[in-house]
Formats: C-alpha cells, sequence, structure tokens
C-alpha cells in the first residue's frame, strides 16, 4: 500500500458538458483542484455548448495547461456523451479539437 502511494498513479477526470450551469460548474472543477491528491488532470469535454461554460472551461485550460485539457468535437457539435466520452478517453479520436 506505502508503495502505491509513493507511485502517485495518475488520476484522469472527465467533465462532460452541455451548457453548464455556470456556478456549479465552476464549482464541479473546483472540487478537482481542491483535492489533496495531486497527480490527476482533468478533460473538460465540450458536448457544443452555447453558454458561457464554453469560455469558463478555455479559461481553465489555458490557465492550468499542464492539469486542464478542453475537448470539443469538429465544428463545435453536439454528438451526445457516449461519443464524448470515447473522444475524451483518448484525446486523439479524428474530430476532436483538443486545446
Amino acid at each position: 500500500m506505502v508503495e502505491q502511494i509513493n507511485n502517485k498513479p495518475l488520476v484522469s477526470c472527465i467533465i462532460i458538458f452541455l451548457n453548464g450551469i455556470e456556478k456549479f460548474f465552476i464549482e464541479a472543477i473546483e472540487s478537482i483542484f481542491a483535492q489533496t491528491y495531486d497527480n490527476w488532470e482533468l478533460s473538460l469535454a465540450d458536448d457544443g455548448s452555447t453558454d458561457e461554460s464554453t469560455a469558463i472551461a478555455l479559461q481553465y485550460a489555458q490557465q492550468h495547461p499542464d492539469k486542464v485539457r478542453y475537448l470539443e468535437h469538429e465544428g463545435h457539435q453536439n454528438r451526445g456523451m457516449s461519443a464524448r466520452v470515447r473522444a475524451s478517453q483518448s484525446g486523439l479520436t479524428q474530430g476532436i479539437r483538443r486545446i
């Protein structure tokens, strides 16, 4: 058990969002930053938002490029949660823009 703690495996968090309510979206992101465990990455997966949540996600990705990445479908399309999860997990899927 001590060996696992010393190796600190990477924890990947994915937040899929479509027009997230600003207050709750920011709270969800900040809850990841508030963790005491520090070896994590966060993928903010935009499923075609038309509100402020895209700008919020981009701001986090730009301010914390070592921890946060922003993903969206080509053309900022809404393709549904399952397509977004698959794209978030690989981050390299054709038609996905990664910032």
